[in-house]
């Protein structure tokens, strides 16, 4: 059985453009196209012409944890893609995560795997945006806060952890962003996101971003 694998960002909604009742609207009534339905998982996409005050398009990968199904963080270098990756582990989704140096190759936010430290955050990504972090171990995955005192003291020895963010949600209610560089928060980049849903549900969330025209990220 295939797995599936994760990597991590936190999608920040762009300030330019706050979130209103249309947008909410919009996302819930859309008909969103399937790109495919396989083995447990749902991709689906669509392609705003305003969204958040510009044309933004969407990918969803929806799935759960069951059938025999795993969810894991899955580590590379030297600039490995995010396709090559997948289909190394066999996974059968995946999404880009956290941050990282492109020249070194590695993650300036906290990588930790079975209790080991491969990375620390840089005092930078702290104070710029990093408030969360995500914790695989096969079959559970979990979403949680994080700063330098939990990075501290955190003494798992299971699982791969990844520090990144911004944090949006925390058991279902919005987060303070006040916290995070202003700059980063309102600029408007492609996104990446995860939600573990109450349902039992798992979405990876991608937004396109820097195509003017037909995406605005």
């Amino acid at each position: 059985m295939k797995k599936l694998l994760l990597a991590f960002l936190c999608l920040s909604f762009c300030g330019l453009q706050a979130q209103t009742i249309q947008d909410s609207i919009a996302i819930a009534t859309a008909p969103w196209r399937v790109l495919s339905s396989a083995d447990g998982v749902t991709v689906r996409q669509m392609a705003f012409p305003v969204l958040y005050g510009a044309p933004q398009t969407i990918s969803i990968v929806e799935t759960r944890l069951t059938g025999g199904r795993r969810v894991g963080i899955a580590v590379t270098g030297q600039g490995k893609t995010v396709g090559a990756t997948a289909d190394s582990v066999g996974a059968l989704a995946a999404v880009n995560g956290s941050y990282f140096d492109m020249k070194r190759f590695n993650s300036v936010c906290c990588l930790k795997v079975d209790g080991q430290v491969v990375d620390t955050t840089e005092t930078q990504e702290l104070s710029l945006r990093v408030t969360g972090a995500i914790l695989a171990d096969g079959r559970k995955l979990r979403i949680m806060p994080w700063n330098r005192q939990t990075e501290l003291g955190d003494r798992r020895r299971r699982g791969t952890l990844l520090a990144s963010g911004p944090l949006l949600l925390c058991g279902g209610r919005p987060c303070d962003l006040t916290g995070c560089d202003s700059g980063f928060v309102a600029t408007r980049h492609p996104r990446t996101a995860i939600a573990t849903m109450g349902n039992g549900k798992l979405l990876f969330v991608a937004i396109d971003g820097r195509a003017p025209g037909h995406a605005g990220g």
